[in-house]
């Protein structure tokens, strides 16, 4: 077979994408020795990165002139079987695309990009996926978000292919590297690194704002911060942000460093730092892994999220959300939030008198919505309503763990004979993950679970409510109701029983709003349409409903609902609604 590849990325200082596709190429010379390969550069030393066997073609590095005319163009001359690319395929390609998207953040973070930069990234990285026969990407978070961004349809072409660091990336003496960085970037100091462009989503800022604040912290520290990265239309902020941070002499810009330098700068670093907003892998956490794996390392979950969610049917979570969050808010006590967490209460059920630490709650309202959270010993239960869509709505509890020690696992001590378990402190390491995934879901039950004694009942507002407020009847407004002023006694009227099996007339009303008789036709006819007038007002709220073919009225459910609990509403003590909302 024959088979393309756009390798224009090749010697022009593309980072990622560039390490990909040097690395395929190498893979492919490694792995296949009878298919034919033809290679389509830019830079005019990227053929030493591809075997001599590879047939190589040069392409323009404008973008517009590569995609739009050339490479099309070559691909009708060299006819291959298929052609790989990243991202974007030439207009008009000729021969099936297998296309490699790293991530869509273009879609997700459009900030991150100068804006023509994204617009056109849209474009044509839709177009490619609609037409690619196959699609690679190299996680599984990834491929969600292709799926969540082009839809279902694409899914059966996507294939995960993890991806690897660099074979070049191994340990070496850092005595040597420290010494090959100092030579190279002047670098004396022990340094803390970061690798990635100076782009937005990198989160360099966030970064120099970080290490200002530890040097502030702990003056005694001679780190310096090297930030390994080729500028970008962002780098002007990035550099801003260093120059104020009040550290600047302690910061460092790398620029784009060779493979070479990569390698040196790894090994020879205290400390490695990446804190990008997203990724599709983050490939750069991969390849400090690679350097350091002959080194000790702890892993460790610093901090733990287990949510669990209730589904309600569509709308529903919109009365219930604000119920649920008042009773959490109104009835659970600190004895209660321990009790959810595992802990031990006294006797009496109350809080132990040995607890020493803080247990706060707090109602928040956010843009997405409100959520009730209590913390306790540095870990936290909240929930909240996650969210309200046409097919159900989701409502999330959430345990979050960040002081693992406060809880128990069944182990032995730490080298110690692995036979001889008890139950001691939780470590903050994966090896207790699992105990701390159980300790996290026995919470949130015992959360949900007393949310069950909540009375879910219809609360009286939800049904005055909407009657004290204007609504539209074929096509007119209609004023609100005065249930407990000028409308009291209509309400009272309609509700009473002897119209509860045949109805009630505009002339039974006439009877009961007016105690005498009309003096003549005039004030008939004037009652008559006034009557008229607060039957309409009564069926435009949904109270009572017209029978068909007939001029009777019936008082509907809702409305009997509504009219009982204002009648209701005016004939109770004081005492007795205290009593109630105690």
């Amino acid at each position: 077979m024959r088979f393309a590849i756009d390798a224009h990325a090749i010697g022009r200082h593309l980072t990622g994408n560039e390490v990909y596709v040097r690395s395929l190429l190498r893979s492919f010379a490694a792995l296949d020795h009878e298919s034919d390969f033809v290679t389509y550069f830019s830079a005019d030393d990227a053929r030493q990165w591809t075997a001599e066997r590879f047939q190589a073609r040069h392409v323009s590095p404008n973008p517009f002139v590569r995609l739009g005319v050339e490479l099309a163009m070559k691909l009708r001359q060299d006819r291959p079987d298929l052609v790989h690319v990243q991202y974007t395929a030439p207009l008009g390609c000729p021969v099936p695309v297998v296309v490699s998207v790293h991530d869509v953040s273009f879609l997700v973070h459009p900030e991150y990009f100068p804006r023509l930069r994204a617009l056109q990234l849209r474009w044509t990285v839709a177009r490619t996926i609609r037409s690619a026969t196959r699609i690679l990407t190299g996680s599984e978070f990834s491929r969600d978000s292709i799926i969540e961004a082009y839809g279902e349809s694409c899914a059966p072409k996507i294939v995960v292919v993890p991806n690897a660091a660099a074979s070049g990336l191994r340990p070496i003496s850092r005595k040597s590297a420290t010494a090959a960085v100092q030579a190279r970037f002047r670098i004396a100091k022990p340094f803390i690194l970061s690798v990635g462009d100076l782009q937005p989503r990198k989160n360099h800022i966030g970064l120099i704002a970080a290490f200002a604040e530890l040097v502030r912290a702990f003056p005694q520290l001679t780190h310096r911060l090297v930030l390994a990265g080729k500028d970008t239309w962002f780098s002007p902020k990035v550099r801003e942000a260093a120059r104020q941070s009040g550290v600047a002499e302690r910061i460092q810009f790398a620029g784009f460093v060779s493979d070479e330098d990569l390698l040196q700068l790894y090994n020879a670093c205290d400390l490695f730092v990446f804190p990008s907003f997203y990724e599709g892998f983050g490939l750069p956490v991969l390849e400090a892994i690679d350097v350091y794996k002959r080194q000790q390392y702890y892993w460790s979950g610093f901090q733990c999220e287990w949510a669990s969610d209730i589904i309600f049917r569509p709308g529903a979570l919109q009365r219930l959300e604000p119920l649920l969050l008042r009773h959490g808010l109104l009835n659970f006590s600190s004895a209660d939030i321990l009790r959810f967490l595992g802990k031990r209460l006294s006797l009496s059920g109350s809080v132990p008198d040995g607890f020493t630490g803080e247990i706060t709650t707090s109602l928040k309202a956010r843009v997405a919505g409100e959520r009730l959270k209590h913390w306790i010993q540095g870990n936290s239960l909240k929930c909240y309503g996650k969210a309200h869509t046409p097919v159900g709505d989701v409502f999330r509890v959430e345990t979050m763990t960040s002081n693992a020690h406060v809880f128990r696992a069944y182990r032995s001590v730490e080298g110690g004979p692995a036979d001889q378990l008890a139950w001691r402190p939780m470590r903050q390491g994966v090896c207790d993950l699992y105990r701390r995934t159980e300790v996290s879901q026995r919470a949130n039950e015992r959360y949900l679970d007393a949310f069950a004694t909540l009375d879910d009942s219809t609360r009286i507002t939800e049904l005055i409510g909407p009657l004290q407020q204007p609504c539209q009847y074929r096509d007119r407004r209609v004023r609100a109701l005065r249930p407990f002023a000028d409308d009291y006694l209509l309400l009272e009227a309609v509700n009473r029983g002897e119209f509860m099996i045949n109805g009630l007339r505009n002339r039974d009303l006439q009877r009961l709003l007016w105690s005498t008789a009309p003096l003549d036709p005039k004030e008939k006819r004037r009652r008559s349409a006034a009557a008229s007038r607060k039957l309409r007002l009564l069926v435009a709220h949904g109270l009572i409903h017209k029978v068909q073919k007939t001029h009777r009225y019936q008082v509907s459910a809702n409305g009997r609902s509504a009219i009982q609990a204002i009648l209701s509403i005016q004939q109770t003590s004081m005492a007795a609604l205290s009593r109630a909302a105690a």
